[in-house]
This record gives structure tokens, C-alpha cells and sequence, in this order.
């Protein structure tokens, strides 16, 4: 699973790095931040996890 997580962090970013190379700066900072927020959550998801082991 850990490694379809990256994929799809990968190519999120590629997508907006192309949105950004195209003018769309909004955009690509919309979808670093949604990148990041999922990134985040997943963090905090997993320290949940651990308390409980």
C-alpha cells in the first residue's frame, strides 16, 4: 500500500507542476496543499494506530 501512496503522491505533484507550467498557479498550489493535508492526515492517522497497539 505504501507504495501506491507514493504513486499517487508523485503523480499529484506532476500534475501540479504541469498546471503551474502552464499558468495556473492557483491551481498547483491548491493541489500541493491538498497533497499536503492528505500527507498530514495520514500522519496523525498513524499515531493514532500506535497508541492503540
Amino acid at each position: 500500500m505504501e507504495g501506491e501512496e507514493q504513486q499517487f503522491y508523485s503523480a499529484a505533484l506532476q500534475m501540479a507542476a504541469h498546471e503551474a507550467r502552464l499558468g495556473h498557479g492557483k491551481l498547483a498550489q491548491e493541489i500541493r496543499e491538498l497533497i499536503d493535508q492528505a500527507k498530514a492526515q495520514k500522519s496523525v492517522i498513524e499515531k493514532h494506530l500506535l497508541l492503540f497497539h
